[in-house]
């Protein structure tokens, strides 16, 4: 087996309608993350019991549990953002700016890791002290893009939060080999469910990944800035030395959504909202490649149903990720 990370998995992502040509609703979203080894694990969060497995005979075997710390940005705003006014139709402007924790515990069976458990919290402000006017206007200045001037109609400043659960299955892989191990494509599934509640978000979420790919990387998908289809931070070693993996990735995720507070508004102040649409799904499709098991490079185009009442259309972004093993 190839040796575990000394120091941990370091991820940057970056999620952006301007990489399929649309700026509008979710605009931007940038993090950083970073999930530490199994051995860095406090000894009494090892000893805190496992949830139940459902679905399952049993919890199987655990193999780790792991902290991680995230830091991340995200900004909305409506389709016509040359306008200075508000307007009243269209999704407010709001930027998001947070920091969070998450713990990660695997499990495996005689197939392999099977299961993936998360709890993550994240804490924040919402408004202008997310510094999102200024981030995106640079952004649009360093691309010759056109300023975006309605930042003056944004929600409040406001903290927030939010906690979530989220548990992935992956099926034992369909391999179809080539003849004497020359090439070998795999085939799996990989169903999740999830339970969101704070004062930013609070939804259900359910959904399901399929991977094809050449010896496929012990993961569970391409990360994702949430509300999104979960993959996983971590990518992990197999005992087959690679200097090159890859897997196309194709999936949904449906969300019953009971808050969004950038579409409901502020939650201790008057302010600009919209109708929200209470079931909203994401279509997902996508390549991801892994170099000599330290460095994995994600593609995820995502088409996402229409958040609010009025809406036109619904929205598509690209998320592109970088995780490196040290």
């Amino acid at each position: 087996m190839p040796a575990e990370a000394k120091v941990g998995t370091f991820t940057i992502q970056d999620e952006n309608d301007f990489f399929t040509g649309t700026d509008r609703h979710y605009s931007q979203g940038i993090r950083l993350s970073y999930l530490a080894t199994a051995r860095a694990t406090p000894g009494w969060i090892n000893r805190l019991p496992d949830m139940p497995s459902m679905f399952a005979a049993g919890n199987g075997k655990r193999l780790d549990r792991r902290i991680g710390l995230i830091v991340g940005q995200s900004m909305f705003t409506p389709q016509d953002t040359d306008k200075r006014r508000l307007i009243r139709t269209d999704r407010p402007y709001a930027g998001w700016l947070y920091i969070g924790a998450s713990l990660q515990t695997r499990y495996a069976d005689r197939a392999g890791v099977n299961r993936l458990d998360i709890f993550a919290f994240e804490v924040g402000v919402v408004g202008p002290a997310s510094k999102a006017e200024y981030t995106q206007n640079e952004f649009h200045e360093l691309i010759r893009s056109n300023r975006v001037n309605g930042w003056d109609n944004q929600l409040g400043n406001e903290p927030a939060f939010f906690v979530t659960w989220e548990r992935k299955w992956r099926s034992p892989v369909l391999r179809l080999d080539g003849g004497r191990g020359r090439f070998v494509l795999g085939i799996d599934a990989i169903p999740h469910i999830g339970l969101t509640g704070g004062t930013l978000q609070t939804h259900a979420a359910g959904g399901l990944t399929f991977r094809l790919g050449n010896h496929l990387p012990d993961d569970f998908g391409p990360p994702r800035i949430r509300p999104a289809s979960p993959g996983s931070q971590s990518f992990e070693p197999t005992s087959s030395r690679r200097p090159f993996r890859w897997y196309l990735f194709a999936g949904f995720e449906t969300r019953l959504v009971a808050r969004n507070l950038f579409l409901d508004g502020n939650t201790f102040r008057a302010s600009h909202s919209v109708e929200k649409i209470p079931i909203v799904a994401d279509l997902q499709v996508g390549l991801a490649t892994v170099l000599f098991d330290k460095v994995r490079l994600t593609y995820t185009y995502v088409l996402r149903s229409p958040e609010f009442r009025g809406q036109r259309g619904p929205d598509q972004f690209a998320s592109i990720s970088l995780s490196i093993r040290f």
